[in-house]
């Protein structure tokens, strides 16, 4: 029995000292001359087609010529500063690189949450609630009563995306598969194990779901997003349902994306290599191909800036991600299907709606998906919360955490 437990300690001991956690540092300043070269050299139509320079038809001429000459000016070595004042990391998990930021929190009893981006998003499209989230702050309570919470943050980068490798099997990582590496950096890497929280948009939102569904460490999910189709209005109708008028309003918003703002997803679903290899080394065509994204999918009140959209096309250009980043939805095929399931944790699930999003699901559907104990609507913010409206995302984070969070024995 002793040389069993001595066995158990050693073979612990090995195991914990296979992950190799190394400090990281944003260095992409060599690549700028080479960007703003090429952004020079570019040509754009001197005039716009008749009655198309709006964004009904996409990016607009005006927009875009707008969002260069931006670009051409732009002091990446600040952005470069801004980056590297959060703790940066990697680590290799199965063959492959992943990095993250991790930022801890100086007060006692801190709640871990690991927060993923989507596409065109990076780790930079939560670091605006990072800071809030480490300090001990209230949260209102669903009794009106309140608590002081803190959190411990991750925010990781997904394979192919900016600084994580991509994907090492010619199958790539679905959102499953991205999962387990997420457990596997949380528990095993940084040592969370007695459990964590999970949030997410887009394709994270897809990933923190399976997260939560796959592993009982997660102790709670607060969700943007979902791995399902958002709803449509004839579901509704299907489902005799009636909605609030702030539900009706993104049931509506999500069928005209469908109908006219998804022929991206097609492309990258299908032919991630034609339009991943097209825009590679072209620093216009990803400027036009992401800022439409950005800003078509977010509040037009909200508090991103165009700084934020350059600071996340930089990152995409820089670090030559663009083509492996597209096969996220290669990878995926039905990584948004029509069926609804419940998850399989029965920990506590919490789902923010912002209005601008281009996927909005109405609460009966969002309860069909996990444990909703949380719900809550936001007249502010769409599709990237952590930089169109960052205070409410926090907020939303502190009062369901607070009261849903606990760590398990």
């Amino acid at each position: 029995m002793l040389s069993q437990l001595l066995l158990a300690v050693v073979t612990g001991a090995c195991l914990a000292q296979a992950y190799t956690v190394k400090p990281f540092k944003v260095s992409l300043s060599a690549e700028v001359p080479w960007l703003k070269t090429q952004l020079a050299k570019s040509r754009l139509p001197t005039k716009p087609i008749p009655g198309a320079d709006n964004d009904d038809w996409g990016v607009s001429l005006s927009t875009l010529q707008t969002l260069r000459k931006e670009w051409l000016a732009f002091d990446w070595s600040a952005e470069e500063k801004r980056l590297n004042s959060y703790r940066h990391y990697t680590t290799v998990i199965n063959n492959s690189t992943v990095h993250f930021v991790h930022e801890k929190s100086s007060h006692p009893d801190a709640i871990p949450i690991l927060i993923t981006h989507g596409w065109p998003g990076s780790f930079d499209e939560y670091l605006p609630v990072v800071r809030p989230l480490l300090e001990s702050a209230t949260a209102t309570l669903s009794n009106g009563a309140t608590k002081k919470v803190s959190f411990d943050v991750v925010l990781p980068s997904i394979p192919g995306f900016v600084f994580s490798g991509a994907p090492s099997s010619a199958k790539g990582w679905d959102m499953e598969q991205t999962a387990g590496y997420w457990n596997t950096l949380m528990v095993d890497v940084l040592g969370y194990k007695h459990g964590y929280a999970v949030a997410g948009s887009d394709w994270g939102g897809g990933i923190a779901w399976h997260t939560y569904d796959l592993y009982p460490t997660v102790r709670a999910a607060y969700l943007n997003f979902f791995p399902t189709r958002p709803t449509t209005p004839e579901q509704v109708i299907a489902d005799n349902q009636t909605l609030t008028p702030f539900e009706q309003y993104g049931v509506e918003r999500t069928a005209n994306w469908t109908a006219t703002g998804n022929g991206y997803f097609v492309e990258q679903g299908t032919k991630p290599n034609t339009i991943g290899l097209a825009l590679f080394d072209n620093p216009v065509g990803q400027l036009a191909w992401i800022s439409e994204k950005f800003l078509q999918w977010t509040d037009p009140t909200g508090d991103m800036t165009h700084r934020d959209v350059l600071t996340g096309v930089s990152l995409y250009y820089l670090t030559r991600s663009i083509h492996s980043s597209v096969f996220q939805y290669a990878y995926n095929p039905a990584g948004f299907a029509p069926n609804v399931r419940k998850a399989n944790n029965p920990a506590p699930m919490g789902y923010g709606n912002f209005k601008w999003d281009v996927g909005n699901w109405p609460r009966y559907v969002a309860a069909q998906l996990g444990n909703l104990v949380f719900y809550r609507q936001h007249e502010k913010g769409g599709h990237f919360p952590g930089l169109d409206n960052p205070g409410d995302y926090v907020q939303d984070v502190r009062d369901f955490l607070a009261e849903h969070f606990t760590f398990s024995e």
